[in-house]
């Protein structure tokens, strides 16, 4: 590199190092390709696209630079608590926008997309989606911001912190560069802590002195609760003499009660006895009376049934005369000799009356023949000879009808004297009928006659055997009766040896129950006792513990902790008091205007031998001052956080505000070591223009901005 030096000058030199730095470590870091605003405050729709090197965004205030910025950080985070306001991203009028950030970061072509939309009054953050390589997810808010902070390496630690890195290590507003030079001592320093994720080291000694406060409070309480230790195990002696006392006591009350007890039994057992003796005495007298009841009942019964079977016996000695049944056959032949009486009857009638009308017209014909002079079919004459002609046919078939009518009068005489007959015989098969079903009714009785008689031969025996048992239990029981008799004793001496037994063991027994009900007290308090001791030893050993734990804690862990942190604390210091003293020193060409970091990161400002404030410092002073701390910050936090991806990135909003020409051109030695590979500078200064590799410049017309490329 020197001999690049010697040859082609500071300038070249610069640019062929860049390019080395490209080569070798570009592909690992994020790099911006665009960004496309969609009705995003003045611009309607813009597309910016960004090259490797420095790019400079130019033009008048106020012409839209700085909303480029304030997208793409919206694009990446979505709205950030405090710091990113909705409604000042959005075009006015406009009910919809989004920004959409194209980058490459570890080779991977990123494109994430955010909207915003107008909901009445509100403005409110949409939904967003991102694309990995072509892969695309729709995702909230909250998981594409969580995605992001991931891709961009940010420790985990991190990623539930409001602490926003970006702001710090890429890309900060021109309001909030020197922001952090006016905060107080404790304000900067916790800020330091916060983003280089040390602050877990106060947190600890914070909650550290929370703790010994409320142990120290807890053992005091702890200890207030075992001040009666030894007043508590005092009583437990107490209770224990009283228990051996009633253990000693107890067994001679417990032996004469159980002998009263078992007395007051057996004497209940033989009083139980002799009642049991006196019911079945009861008992029996009642069955004596019932058998002899019951005896006399049967006796009576079986007189009664003697009666009845003479009276039946005597009632069956007249002779049944037996009566054959009527012939099914007979009566068949007898009914089909009347079927066939019937069929000739009706076709007698019907040969009669054909005979009659035969015989009717015969006459008719006959009579009307004489007085027709004319056919009435044909209307020709009838001739006397015609006329004699028919009447002597109808002569001759009157006299054979009269033939016909005799012969038919003989048949139907014939058939009436058959009809007699054939009634005559149903007459004597209707008697002889009757004849049976009275022989019938006869022989049904006299085999209900018969069955009673056996019916009431079967209960004379049974009663007669009943007779002889009730008899045989009779005796039975009279003989037990006169036995039991004997046996029975009166119960009232038994009775009042009872009542007494009863009161001598109810007495004893009381004795009992106050020794027992005493000893269970006695017992409860003694288990109470020792639970309570037991409690508060417990507690005891716990203020030792906590006593033990406090002073290593107050000795030990928190000193310690501060020690870490201080060592951490220091190691950041170092490395941000050189960038910050080298970089300042280069930004200001002033031997007597010196500037470091105190211990707690606030600068130290001398001037020709004298301390002084940021306030007595030029505008070029003042902006210097906060670019040096701010790039040494970068430079720091970079370095400290490895896993950053976004470390070749920087972004500068209005970096020279009163910056002389000199310290324009310096700024370039300091960008050069600051390492980065892709810087974007926002400003309005011309002369920044001889930095730039890019141009990009911006015009607002009309409240909307458009970008041009140079």
């Amino acid at each position: 590199m020197f001999g690049v030096y010697a040859m082609f000058g500071d300038h070249y030199a610069r640019m062929c190092l860049h390019t080395l730095k490209k080569q070798s470590y570009f592909f690992l870091f994020m790099f911006i390709k665009r960004v496309d605003l969609e009705n995003i405050r003045s611009y309607r729709q813009e597309s910016i696209t960004f090259k490797s090197g420095t790019t400079l965004l130019t033009g008048d205030i106020g012409c839209g630079k700085t909303t480029i910025l304030l997208a793409l950080e919206y694009a990446l985070f979505g709205i950030l608590r405090g710091k990113t306001f909705p409604g000042e991203l959005l075009r006015h009028n406009a009910k919809k926008g989004s920004v959409t950030a194209v980058f490459e970061i570890q080779e991977k072509e990123v494109i994430i997309t955010r909207s915003l939309k107008r909901s009445g009054t509100n403005i409110l953050q949409g939904a967003g989606n991102l694309s990995v390589d072509g892969v695309q997810e729709d995702l909230v808010a909250t998981e594409l911001k969580a995605r992001i902070l991931r891709l961009l390496g940010y420790p985990d630690s991190l990623l539930s912190k409001s602490t926003n890195l970006f702001r710090y290590t890429v890309y900060t507003p021109q309001e909030q560069v020197k922001l952090i030079l006016h905060e107080t001592v404790e304000e900067r320093k916790d800020i330091i802590r916060k983003i280089f994720d040390i602050d877990k080291y106060k947190r600890v000694g914070e909650n550290s002195a929370y703790y010994l406060s409320n142990s120290r409070e807890r053992i005091q309480r702890l200890t207030g609760q075992t001040d009666d230790l030894k007043t508590l195990k005092e009583q437990m002696s107490s209770q224990e003499r009283e228990l051996a006392s009633l253990d000693l006591r107890l067994p001679p009350v417990i032996a004469e009660f159980e002998k009263l007890k078992l007395n007051r039994e057996k004497t209940e057992k033989s009083l139980v006895h002799l009642q049991k003796e006196q019911d079945n005495l009861r008992k029996q007298d009642q069955t004596v009376k019932l058998l002899e009841r019951d005896l006399a009942n049967t006796l009576s019964t079986s007189r009664l049934v003697k009666d009845q079977l003479a009276s039946l016996q005597s009632k069956d000695k007249t002779e049944l005369v037996i009566v054959k049944p009527v012939s099914v056959e007979r009566q068949g032949k007898l009914k089909d000799l009347f079927l066939k009486l019937r069929e000739k009857r009706d076709l007698l009638s019907k040969l009669e009356g054909q005979q009659a009308a035969e015989k009717t017209r015969a006459q008719n014909l006959s009579s009307s023949i004489h007085s027709l002079t004319n056919c009435p079919v044909c209307k020709q004459d009838v001739s006397d000879s015609h006329k004699s002609h028919i009447d002597s046919q109808q002569k001759e078939i009157l006299v054979s009808v009269s033939k016909k009518e005799e012969k038919y009068y003989l048949l139907r005489v014939q058939l009436n004297t058959k009809e007699t007959e054939l009634r005559k015989k149903e007459e004597e098969l209707y008697e002889q009928g009757k004849q049976f079903a009275r022989f019938q009714e006869q022989q049904k009785i006299r085999e209900a006659q018969e069955k009673n008689i056996k019916t009431l031969e079967e209960k004379s025996l049974v009663h007669l055997k009943k007779i002889s048992e009730f008899k045989e239990s009779l005796q039975g029981a009279t003989t037990l009766f006169a036995k039991l008799k004997e046996i029975a004793i009166d119960d009232a001496p038994l009775k009042e040896e009872l009542q007494i037994l009863r009161s001598a063991e109810r007495v004893k027994e009381l004795a009992l129950q106050e020794l027992t009900t005493k000893k269970t007290i006695s017992t409860n308090m003694y288990k109470a006792l020792l639970e309570a001791i037991r409690q508060k030893e417990t507690i005891q050993k716990n203020i030792d513990i906590l006593s033990g734990l406090r002073n290593w804690m107050s000795e030990l862990f928190v000193p310690l902790v501060k020690t870490v942190e201080k060592k951490v604390l220091l190691k950041v210091y170092r490395e941000f008091n050189a960038y910050f003293v080298k970089w300042f020193a280069m930004l200001v060409h002033d031997d007597g205007l010196l500037v470091r970091l105190d211990e707690d990161f606030t600068p130290v400002i001398e001037q020709n031998g004298f301390d002084t404030s940021i306030a007595n410092l030029s505008g070029g002073e003042k902006t210097s001052l906060a670019l040096a701390y701010r790039l040494a910050l970068n430079k720091v936090l970079n370095d400290y956080f490895s896993s950053l991806h976004t470390k070749g990135l920087l972004i500068l909003d209005e970096p020279t505000d009163g910056f002389s020409s000199e310290q324009v051109d310096t700024l370039r030695d300091v960008l050069d070591q600051s390492g980065v590979l892709q810087l974007i500078i926002v400003s309005h200064e011309q002369r920044l223009e001889s930095l730039a590799d890019n141009l990009l410049r911006i015009e607002k017309t009309n409240q909307e901005s458009v970008v041009f490329t140079n």
